[in-house]
């Protein structure tokens, strides 16, 4: 019982003083060998021990020595004293072990798996092959912790024991001078190294990570800018290189651009210039007029004015003003009423809106062009009337909206 207390005590000291050591490498130092002294524990395999079953675990003592051969591989031969205590604690089974193992250390770090051979004599010799993870955690510049797990295999017997260890080692064996290596060749050693693969040529930090600078302040960074001299007034692509200008913003840029003032809105062509295009306009009046009778009846005043304020945004247009007539009675009266009609809306037009009368022109239809071809009173109503047409082709812009 006093040697199980033991071992959870030093199990629990290992842990302790892993989570506040420093981490080392052989990097830092040229330490290739070591000498450790170790407690274990250690459980056997139930049938391991014919006719008694009691006897499964216990704790021990060794040494161990080990050689490194460069940052990850090493080898080592360790003796260990186990001793196997009945579980009513009367009496005890004591065997020696001798090993020899090739050891792994992963990535150069203090964490290393290992693989070897173990001959022990329980009143017989016992060959086993062994498995484990370990690691080394630097407690100061000599001396180390030393955690371990092993998995052993019986080759005889089939059987499988494990054991777990905590001990201290001391390091010798090389040159006071640390080795440094520096892999990327940034001028920062391993050991301070936060960023081991910086590209070479670069210019890094104290901690080996690399300086964003920008020479010619262009918003890249050297490493990335094709074009490091750009003036700072420019403006540059994601290469740093200068982008051309585009006062305008038109997507032509000033160099070809033969309209650099163009609006934002506006389409523009090849040239940086608006694209217009031909629109037709027009505008239409209509006039009422009593049965067989060329007197102005009604008009629209809000068309009136519409159509002549068109007249007078486009002063080099005329108008033909049409004059129409109901179907009852002789087409040819009907032709002559449907002119007068025409000619009294020309002066309607020019007496009531002062518009210059070389711009206005008459023509009769008669009953021609009917709006509703059925005999009842509305129906004639509606075709006795005048038309007035103009219209204007006009250049107007395309736009992006």
């Amino acid at each position: 019982m006093i040697k199980k207390l033991l071992g959870c005590s030093l199990l629990s000291l290992s842990i302790s003083a892993a989570l506040n050591a420093q981490e080392r490498t052989i990097e830092e130092g040229a330490d290739n060998q070591w000498i450790s002294v170790f407690g274990h524990y250690y459980r056997a395999d139930e049938e391991k021990f014919e006719n008694i079953q009691i006897f499964e675990e216990g704790y021990g003592y060794g040494l161990e020595y080990g050689y490194k051969f460069n940052d990850n591989w090493a080898t080592r031969i360790e003796w260990a004293k186990i001793e196997i205590e009945e579980g009513r604690g009367i009496r005890e089974i004591t065997d020696e072990s001798i090993g020899l193992d090739a050891m792994y250390f992963v990535n150069g770090s203090q964490t290393y798996l290992f693989g070897g051979l173990r001959y022990q004599d329980f009143a017989q010799v016992r060959k086993l092959g062994a498995i484990g993870l370990g690691r080394h955690w630097t407690l100061s510049d000599r001396w180390k912790l030393v955690t371990e797990v092993t998995g052993m295999h019986d080759f005889g017997e089939g059987h499988r024991d494990m054991m777990a260890k905590v001990g201290f080692a001391y390091t010798f064996g090389g040159s006071d001078t640390p080795i440094v290596l520096d892999d990327d060749n940034d001028g920062v050693i391993n050991s301070v190294d936060r960023c081991p693969s910086t590209a070479s040529g670069v210019t890094v930090d104290g901690m080996g990570c690399e300086i964003l600078v920008d020479s010619d302040k262009d918003g890249v960074v050297n490493a990335n800018d094709l074009c490091p001299m750009t003036p700072t007034v420019v403006r540059v692509d994601s290469n740093g290189c200068e982008l051309p200008m585009d006062d305008d913003n038109d997507s032509i840029v000033n160099a070809i651009d033969q309209c650099p003032n163009t609006p934002t809105t506006d389409a523009v062509d090849q040239k940086g210039c608006s694209i217009f295009v031909e629109k037709e306009v027009e505008q239409t009046l209509r006039i009422y007029f009593d049965k067989e009778s060329a007197n102005v009846r009604s008009a629209d005043k809000e068309g009136l004015d519409a159509f002549v304020a068109f007249l007078n945004r486009f002063p080099n247009t005329d108008a033909v003003i049409e004059g129409h007539a109901s179907a009852p009675g002789a087409a040819d009266y009907n032709m002559r009423l449907s002119k007068d009609r025409a000619d009294a809306a020309r002066q309607y037009l020019i007496d009531n809106y002062d518009i210059d009368p070389d711009r206005l022109s008459t023509r009769g239809f008669g009953e021609t062009r009917l709006l509703d071809t059925a005999n009842t009173a509305e129906a004639h109503e509606k075709n006795r009337r005048i038309t007035a047409r103009v219209s204007k082709s006009i250049r107007t812009k395309i736009t992006t909206d």
